[in-house]
């Protein structure tokens, strides 16, 4: 029960930032966090003992309670409406198939491997049904862990220095400008976006190395199973293609391309499952390497339609994009 409620809080918080990411009210997001984080801290130093496990994820809800309760507050002060046509939202399915399955697609996606690997030789039953493979599923979680860095600052690049540009550069062709100004907007949003791309690339490159020759000490530190080590080094350096991934297609979508994304997607799901369940017959050595692979050939194939189209934004803008044509 503790954990269902876990669940929905979280999924709640997920909703909440779509709302303030809007109001760009990061002041308040902070504090939130701060203050809420800090009283799960101590609720669950408190029901903890008592309570054991059931009692830290109490004491944790407790606090991610805090930070809807705030930030809730936030949106309703500065959007003091009434809620009206709550399932209004129904009708954006229609409208926006595409990104529908384009979210599907993609945690599916970056799901498939494990629901894979749990029928691998080394997979567990649990008394209770479930099915796990402790050893790729732990690996996993902890290669994931090393992309987290980069995407808050991708995260801060995004909302500075691109989406100025990019505003800026829609701006312009409103108001009836000379193609070379909208050229010279264009070159300098690439610009931008190149400069942001080799800053992520380069932070996550260096966690990657540092976590893929520190393998040994870090879980020797953390005292994780030594089998894992493998399974965590494929992980590292899938993810950082897979973080690269999600990059372009953030990219892509604020360029509406949803047929892009969503093509990029499928090839993402089709591969991390059949490249996994086909590696797993070379052996426990190669456990993660379908995953590996999976994100290296998404991340050349968005790569390539991403050059594609900011290359030729100009055109997509006045042509692909336009409604009227």
């Amino acid at each position: 029960i503790s954990t269902i409620i876990n669940f929905m809080l979280i999924c709640t918080v997920w909703i909440i930032m779509v709302f303030l990411t809007a109001l760009k009210d990061y002041k308040s997001v902070t504090l939130a966090f701060f203050l809420g984080l800090f009283l799960a801290f101590i609720a669950s130093l408190f029901i903890a003992p008592k309570y054991g496990v059931v009692g830290m994820i109490s004491g944790f809800n407790i606090g991610i309670a805090l930070i809807i309760t705030i930030l809730l507050a936030r949106i309703l002060i500065e959007y003091p409406y009434r809620i009206k046509k709550p399932f209004e939202y129904v009708k954006y399915f229609r409208k926006y198939w595409e990104l529908a399955l384009v979210g599907l697609f993609y945690n599916m996606a970056a799901w498939v491997d494990k629901w894979v690997m749990w029928f691998a030789p080394e997979g567990e039953i649990m008394p209770s049904g479930l099915i796990l493979y402790p050893n790729y599923d732990g690996a996993m979680f902890l290669a994931y862990l090393t992309i987290v860095p980069s995407m808050a600052l991708f995260v801060f690049s995004i909302e500075t220095n691109f989406f100025e540009k990019y505003v800026e550069f829609y701006k312009l062709i409103q108001t009836n400008t000379t193609f070379r100004k909208i050229q010279q907007r264009h070159h300098a949003m690439v610009k931008t976006i190149i400069e942001s791309a080799r800053n992520f690339l380069i932070l996550q490159l260096a966690i990657s190395v540092i976590c893929i020759l520190l393998a040994a000490r870090i879980f020797d530190f953390l005292q994780i199973n030594y089998l894992q080590i493998g399974i965590f080094r494929y992980g590292v350096l899938g993810a950082l293609f897979h973080v690269m991934t999600i990059f372009l297609t953030i990219m892509l979508s604020y360029f509406d391309n949803r047929w892009a994304i969503l093509k990029i997607q499928c090839l993402f799901l089709v591969t991390n499952a059949s490249l996994t369940y086909y590696i797993m017959d070379w052996g426990f050595e190669f456990y993660g390497y379908g995953y590996f692979l999976s994100s290296l050939v998404s991340f050349i194939y968005a790569a390539f339609i991403f050059a594609q189209y900011i290359n030729k934004l100009p055109y997509h803008a006045f042509v692909t994009s336009n409604s009227s044509i």
